[in-house]
């Protein structure tokens, strides 16, 4: 059989871990599309009101959470565990606008092993 290690593309520009890593770049890819027809299927033709703004980031925590769980976004120390951060929205007449920083999933393509010898010391 066959042991794939590490998939690379060919993007070489700069060391950009998404487009280098087209497993990352699809986990990438899926959240944006899966969001964006949430959020257009439960908010498209709905009237703007109070509190829509607040409804909008609500719905896209609970989809965020469903990602996380899913394991296509990584919770780590730069994200509370919780997989994106920064979220913000905002309705500014008929457009609703979403910022968000995601992590997404990843894989571990190398394992760096730190090695120190030591000199055998006795004493009596």
């Amino acid at each position: 059989g066959f042991r794939v290690v590490v998939h690379n593309s060919t993007y070489g520009t700069d060391a950009n871990f998404v487009y280098n890593r087209p497993s990352v770049l699809e986990a990438a890819d899926y959240v944006a599309y899966n969001l964006r027809q949430q959020l257009e299927a439960i908010f498209i033709a709905d009237k703007a009101r109070t509190g829509t703004a607040q409804s909008i980031r609500n719905t896209v925590i609970s989809i965020m959470d469903s990602f996380l769980r899913a394991d296509i976004t990584v919770g780590d120390d730069t994200n509370n565990g919780l997989g994106w951060k920064d979220l913000t929205v905002q309705l500014n007449g008929n457009t609703a606008y979403v910022d968000i920083t995601i992590t997404p999933v990843q894989g571990v393509d190398f394992i760096l092993n730190r090695i120190t010898l030591d000199s055998i010391r006795q004493s009596a």
